[in-house]
């Protein structure tokens, strides 16, 4: 049984590995051929072909349940072209014996997806991010020119520029009472954290009291309540170029701070669930390949397991959306998609095998 649980297995992985590298070309063509109008004398194609080296394993992420349901459909399809499916049943294994072996080579591309949501990717983004900063925008590596709001103890930062994450400007910060309202209004033109503080410099402050609106200059002010560079840094990345980590703390920062961290609770969850995915679209192609698709051929296969896929994928992003906006339980936003497609899984599981 070991034997053949290893037959299984490998054709699985092997024809995945396949469908990996076909998907992955096709797609990273595409956007170099969507990027290209950014080619310029500062940017590149060899910059551009980089950028998208870095963006690979974000790439791949994304369509990992796609790579795992048609490697699954055609792996387990070339053994039941070649009657092994058949022979194998005829020996008394059973589909729920074959999807175990499915899922036992699954594992591995549950632990890759898993390496890329919280290793490999992240740091591909930052690189590709740094890299269009420099070449693309003419910026140091890790400037971020958006902006970028942060909030302090009775303080809430609008900063323009990033030039590290212990060094911003300009800045707007604007200083909040014992009632709310805004009592000062800063504009500093730079500021680095040293000392445990942000210090800034060339401040413009504009006070507002009952007698009017006082302008005064500053030269130089301390503000110890203030975001730690740290934190500073998990702000100005997407959610995809952060670890499970790094979203733990970001959420934890901006939990205490009251302010919105649903996005990155659903961002948190997506990359917890990842694995999950992967296994379950493997799982849903068993009763597939035993049932209505057994006699099919490989063309059919593919075109079933594109069209799962991207029903899949555009599910996923529905309700990723919907949960954001209607305030929907992350935990469950997030695994809802993979739960329906478990249920199936099984429930076609239960038809082939009467």
């Amino acid at each position: 049984m070991k034997l053949i649980d290893r037959h299984i297995a490998a054709h699985v992985l092997g024809f995945s590995a396949i469908v990996g590298f076909a998907l992955l070309a096709l797609q990273s063509f595409i956007t170099l051929a969507a990027e290209a109008d950014d080619i310029s004398d500062r940017f590149s194609f060899l910059d551009l072909v980089t950028v998208v080296a870095f963006e690979t394993p974000s790439i791949m992420l994304v369509l990992m349940p796609m790579i795992a349901l048609i490697g699954t459909l055609l792996g387990l399809g070339a053994l039941a072209q070649q009657g092994e499916l058949v022979a194998m049943r005829a020996a008394g294994i059973s589909v729920l014996r074959i999807g175990v072996a499915t899922l036992a080579g699954g594992l591995l591309l549950a632990a890759l997806t898993l390496l890329l949501t919280d290793v490999v990717a992240p740091a591909g983004k930052r690189a590709s991010e740094q890299l269009q900063s420099a070449e693309k925008y003419g910026t140091d590596p890790g400037v971020v020119t958006r902006p970028v709001w942060l909030r302090g103890e009775q303080e809430i930062y609008h900063v323009r520029r990033v030039e590290s994450p212990r060094a911003v400007g300009p800045v707007t910060v604007y200083s909040l009472g014992s009632d709310g309202g805004i009592e000062i209004i800063s504009e500093v033109a730079s500021a680095h954290f040293a000392d445990g503080a942000w210090q800034a410099k060339d401040i413009t402050q504009m006070h507002f009291g009952d007698d009017g609106v006082r302008r005064e200059q500053v030269a130089r002010m301390r503000w110890p309540s203030g975001p730690s560079p740290d934190v500073l840094e998990l702000v100005v990345l997407e959610s995809d170029a952060l670890s499970v980590r790094g979203l733990l703390r970001l959420i934890d920062y901006l939990e205490r701070n009251d302010l919105d961290a649903q996005q990155h609770r659903i961002a948190l969850w997506q990359k917890l669930v990842a694995p999950l995915t992967v296994l379950v679209m493997m799982l849903l192609a068993v009763p597939y390949v035993l049932g209505s698709l057994r006699d099919s051929g490989t063309g059919q296969r593919l075109l079933v397991g594109v069209l799962i896929g991207v029903a899949f994928w555009v599910g996923n992003e529905v309700i990723a959306s919907s949960a954001l906006i209607y305030r929907w339980p992350p935990m469950l936003s997030a695994l809802s998609p993979s739960l329906i497609v478990l249920v199936v899984a099984l429930w076609r599981l239960r038809q082939a095998r009467e």
